[in-house]
């Protein structure tokens, strides 16, 4: 009867579960709407119930009980069979991952007294963020870096690596290092403290002639050898993916060697594993796997780790844990005094505009970077304030960095004279490379400088700088880096018409309309000019009509967009504006941007 019973479920089950095998799609289509909800819960849970179901018959047959304490037994002994199964199969693999943790060892004797250390690690074989905060903590005196090899597990003391460590020079060389720009010494304390980062704190030591510098060593050299790598990678690519194998097992590994002072030979004083292996899930039962539409039915699995170390810490390999083994179980110190860093900068920037003199490379760099890195709302305290306006009216100096910034914060809290910095940003620019070659700035990155500054400032402080500002539309590196303070020559209406009617002029040829990257540029800061002069620049309509006509200009991209939005701002009449185009289609897009330019003047940017 049991039998008979179960023979329609055993059907039904067999041809949901046949259904799934081969187009396991089914299950994410059913799931898509709340209706097929029903349904894709019975298709996905089909090929567990019918293994459930096999089991149940074959256990069922072979108890020697009556019915009803039969069948109370056989669904009891179902659910331990099936976890009894995946514990039999997976017991050599956790034998195998109990074995490779089981001889770690913690051998380590505080104070280490080590002046030279090493690094092994798959990233590479540069100065990253714990090599650099290792030297400059002055933890030790030199750290050697080495990339380890997949599956390498002993230690070879004549295996190439890179050396670093800070010494006096007069000109720093270029350091092999990887530590990044952004990372942080010390997070931002107060509004007007920034936040302090390693390369501010590089940055300042090269500007006092302590160098960090880089050159060929071997692990032979070291006094101790540190090593974060992955031994062992089965069923894993040596980048941690899993690659679906059942049987997959991943090796971690933290240890440290110390050289032995009598020997010169290494041995191992600390090791701490972490196993990551995938094993059968708690049930063996089938389940569909896979996300979307990329599925397939296969066996529960589940993801496992098993840690040794007397500390029994797991993902050995984030950065959290080498952290925490750097510093608690070797000792080092990775703390930086980073206080007065921004104090010690400007006073070296101090000493060289008391003493008449241009700054040295390294004392301009770490200045620089160091405002460059701040957030771009960051407020300025009084003496840095102050000291950006020095530089900026010192022609020994490179213009300052963050020079929009600049002309924001004294916006806001009235701290110069608008008029005042306008002018000393349009000296600057009209006066152009004032500065030794060996501060390493050029003129190129002044003027893009300069022209963000201009960009701030408000049309009123510009207005008595007419004259300057047409003699710098008329030189070719402003014109070529400084579109954006040109097209400031709107604010002069229909006196900077000319200027501006030249620049255009600048951009274009007989036959191909916008020439060279340079004159594009001053051919899109005359038109952005005009089309935001608006009606003021009316005057310059007969010459750009006449330009239209004999086809010079070019109506091409974002360019041909704002050049008929600015003839619309200037009164030109519909007729008019669409002989710009061509006919159709492109007539009724030009009729477009000239409704759309009497809205606003965010259509005038390029």
């Amino acid at each position: 009867m049991v039998y008979k019973a179960f023979f329609p479920v055993l059907l039904a089950l067999v041809i949901l579960t046949i259904l799934v095998i081969n187009i396991p799609q089914l299950v994410t289509i059913a799931a898509i709407s709340i209706i097929g909800l029903p349904i894709a819960l019975a298709l996905w849970a089909a090929p567990s119930l019918l293994l459930c179901c096999i089991v149940f018959l074959i256990i069922f047959r072979f108890l020697p009980f009556r019915r009803p304490r039969r069948v109370f037994l056989s669904v009891a002994l179902v659910p331990a069979t099936l976890a009894l199964l995946p514990l039999i199969l997976t017991l050599p693999l956790y034998l195998e991952a109990r074995e490779w943790i089981s001889d770690d060892l913690n051998r380590v004797s505080l104070p280490l007294n080590s002046r030279t250390i090493a690094f092994r690690q798959a990233e590479g074989d540069r100065c990253d963020e714990f090599c650099i905060l290792v030297l400059l903590a002055g933890s030790v005196e030199k750290v050697i870096v080495a990339r380890t090899i997949p599956g390498q597990k002993e230690l070879e003391p004549q295996q190439s690596a890179n050396a670093f460590r800070f010494e006096r020079r007069p000109v720093c060389p270029v350091a092999q290092e990887k530590f990044s720009a952004n990372a942080l010494v010390q997070a931002q304390q107060a509004r007007h403290t920034p936040p302090i980062r390693i390369n501010d704190v590089v940055n300042l030591k090269a500007s006092q002639g302590l160098c960090l510098v880089s050159e060929h060593a071997t692990l032979s050299e070291a006094d101790l050898v540190v090593t974060r790598q992955q031994v062992k990678s089965r069923g894993y690519s040596f980048e941690g993916k899993q690659r679906g194998y059942d049987d997959a097992l991943s090796v971690y590994r933290l240890s440290a060697h110390a050289r032995d002072a009598a020997s010169a030979s290494f041995r191992e004083i600390y090791r701490h594993t972490e196993v990551r292996y995938r094993t059968l899930g708690y049930l063996l039962l089938p389940v569909p796997q896979g996300g979307g539409w990329v599925q397939e039915i296969g066996w529960w699995q589940i993801d496992r780790r098993l840690s040794g170390g007397e500390s029994g810490e797991k993902h050995v390999d984030s950065e959290e844990a080498w952290n925490r083994f750097l510093t608690g179980t070797l000792g080092l110190d990775l703390v930086i005094d980073a206080s007065g860093i921004e104090e010690a900068i400007a006073a070296d920037i101090e000493a060289a505009i008391a003493a008449g003199r241009a700054p040295t490379a390294g004392e301009w760099k770490a200045y620089t970077d160091y405002h460059n890195n701040l957030p771009l709302f960051f407020e300025l305290s009084k003496p840095a304030f102050d000291l950006q306006l020095k530089t900026l009216a010192d022609p020994a100096f490179p213009p300052p960095p963050r020079l929009g910034p600049l002309v924001e914060d004294a916006r806001k809290n009235e701290r110069a004279a608008l008029s005042v910095l306008a002018s000393e940003m349009i000296r600057r620019a009209l006066a152009g490379k004032t500065w030794p070659d060996s501060i390493g700035v050029t003129v190129e990155q002044s003027l893009e400088n300069l022209s963000s500054g201009i960009v701030a400032l408000p049309d009123k402080s510009l207005e008595p700088y007419i004259v300057e500002m047409t003699r710098l539309s008329g030189q070719r590196e402003a014109r070529k880096w400084m579109r954006g303070a040109l097209t400031r020559l709107h604010v002069y209406g229909e006196a900077a018409v000319p200027a501006m009617l030249k620049l255009i002029e600048t951009g274009l040829t007989e036959k191909d309309g916008i020439s060279q990257e340079g004159r594009y540029e001053a051919y899109l800061a005359g038109v952005q000019g005009l089309c935001l002069a608006g009606r003021s620049a009316s005057s310059a309509l007969p010459q750009l009509r006449e330009w239209l006509s004999s086809h010079r200009l070019s109506l091409s991209g974002r360019a041909g967009e704002i050049l008929a939005i600015a003839m619309a701002r200037m009164v030109a009449q519909p007729p008019e504006a669409s002989s710009v185009t061509n006919r159709g289609k492109e007539r009724s897009q030009s009729v477009r941007y000239l409704e759309l330019s009497r809205s606003s003047d965010r259509d005038c940017q390029g």
